[in-house]
């Protein structure tokens, strides 16, 4: 759904809405937030604060053309390419997974395809794939602990790749797995200068050095 064709047949939801919200969700409403639907989620699509609130809540017109929210959306897409954008992501599924002991390695090192079995706090992006190859998942995994991760995936993924894994593991129950994408916020912070504002939000340099790839580190905004 989310990458199908937009044409003028294909459009958002009408009902129902609201049902899940991010914790942002006032806050990028006051800013002129359009907001689409992704599995009950509200997500922004653009902003535009010039419009009456009232007719934030119709669905943007879809057409094969230029759409009239073109040049709302290539404002953002510059700021995020020249200086420094925010991306709320926190629509996107989270699980946590753990066992008593190696399980839960075991466990992933047999649904995913790259190598799971990295030192604590480092990041892995892998696919999930099914006996004849084909994706089922695409997900990020940070080793918490040695019989702890968490898994981060698209929105759209939440029920159906739960349902996916909760049928692969192990039939003694000593994997589990918890549902926790209502518990955080996420923000992508994007752009030539994301260094910057996140170095003056923590108090930290964040050079290349000191801040590589896929590996936690935590902080605290001040």
């Amino acid at each position: 759904h989310n990458y199908s064709i937009r044409h003028p047949l294909l459009n958002e939801f009408k009902t129902a809405r609201k049902s899940r919200c991010s914790p942002l969700y006032t806050i990028q409403e006051q800013a002129g937030a359009i907001f689409g639907e992704r599995m009950g989620f509200e997500r922004v699509l653009y902003f535009d604060p010039s419009m009456p609130k009232e007719e934030r809540m119709q669905p943007p017109k879809i057409t094969f053309g230029k759409p009239s929210w073109f040049e709302n959306v290539r404002e953002e897409y510059t700021a995020c390419r020249e200086r420094v954008g925010v991306i709320d992501m926190s629509s996107f599924t989270k699980f946590h997974l753990k066992s008593g002991g190696t399980e839960v390695v075991d466990f992933l090192q047999l649904l995913c395809s790259n190598d799971i079995n990295v030192p604590v706090g480092n990041i892995v992006s892998s696919g999930m794939q099914n006996d004849q190859g084909c994706y089922e998942n695409d997900c990020l995994l940070l080793r918490r602990a040695h019989n702890c991760y968490f898994m981060m995936s698209p929105t759209a993924q939440q029920t159906r790749i739960s349902e996916w894994m909760r049928r692969h593991m192990p039939k003694d129950g000593s994997v589990s797995m918890s549902d926790v994408t209502s518990m955080y916020t996420v923000l992508n912070v994007v752009g030539p200068k994301s260094r910057e504002l996140m170095s003056e939000l923590t108090r930290t340099e964040m050079d290349i050095a000191g801040f590589t790839c896929k590996v936690r580190k935590d902080f605290y905004c001040h």
